[in-house]
């Protein structure tokens, strides 16, 4: 059996970096409260509340059913967070520690700073974490999912657009919004973008389902973008399956199979990847 990983796959730059701070932080012997999932891996989420880590829902805390302790160390998610939970936060004597990715800091930014001169188009699922923590700074703007959206969104199309985009978009998608805009409005700008490890990881997997027999996408069920790797794989290949870890692979999947491509989403950790590596090795070879 041939086993091959994708060219891009496991943690992302800002995955990583959000990771690092919170083992760091472990390591220091810190009290330690992460305001919603870190990242969208269960597994991984897990294997640092073993160590202490306790991570409490955005929600419960704004609402104090959940009280963090003065002096405790709180950490801001990946994803970013809420205006509304930053304010309170600022009012707490506690040690914040922001793993906010740099790149969605930066479309927080870029949402600020066009819709002083333009009017601005959301692209991104109004449920993701990411976008909520975006939308909550500046003005209230639309928010569209897919191109029906745009196209049924009553948009005047003699103004001028600048679309902000969710990181872990649908590349697809976002291509056929952005040709649709360019085509159809007076002005349509993209100065935000897709965050590029999650660009890379949909074609590595494009590239990779058609090349072997089975593909394994290893990520959590809640990681949007491991969903939208496994939803590319599938098209493409129809022997592909979605995992969160090693434990959860059939041999039967391999029969009469040949090859298998490995691939994994931005928040999954290399050691699943290895886990995975080697259970299909005593599985097939």
């Amino acid at each position: 059996m041939k086993i091959v990983r994708a060219e891009e796959l496991g943690f992302c730059y800002g995955v990583a970096r959000a990771a690092e701070m919170v083992e760091s932080l472990i390591e220091e012997n810190k009290k330690i409260y992460i305001l919603g999932m870190l990242i969208h891996n269960p597994v991984y989420l897990e294997h640092i509340h073993q160590k202490g880590v306790i991570t409490v829902e955005e929600e419960d805390f704004l609402n104090e059913k959940v009280i963090i302790p003065e002096g405790s160390t709180v950490v801001l998610r990946a994803h970013g967070a809420r205006k509304h939970l930053m304010d309170k936060l600022s009012n707490m004597n506690v040690q914040k520690v922001d793993t906010t990715c740099p790149y969605v800091t930066k479309s927080i930014m870029v949402k600020l700073r066009e819709e002083e001169n333009k009017d601005v188009i959301y692209i991104g699922d109004k449920n993701h974490p990411e976008v909520k923590a975006v939308l909550s700074y500046g003005k209230p703007i639309p928010v569209v999912q897919n191109l029906e959206e745009l196209k049924n969104g009553n948009f005047d199309t003699n103004k001028e657009y600048s679309f902000v985009i969710q990181k872990t978009f649908d590349n697809i998608k976002f291509d056929e919004i952005k040709s649709y805009a360019t085509k159809t409005f007076k002005s349509a700008t993209f100065k935000d973008d897709l965050c590029g490890a999650t660009y890379e990881r949909q074609e590595a997997i494009s590239m990779l389902a058609k090349e072997v027999d089975v593909v394994i996408v290893i990520g959590g069920n809640m990681s949007s973008n491991t969903q939208k790797l496994y939803k590319i794989s599938k098209g493409l290949n129809e022997n592909s399956y979605l995992i969160g870890e090693s434990k959860e692979i059939d041999k039967n999947w391999f029969i009469n199979k040949k090859s298998v491509g490995i691939s994994a989403g931005a928040s999954t950790p290399e050691y699943l990847i290895d886990e995975v590596e080697e259970k299909i090795r005593e599985l097939v070879i």
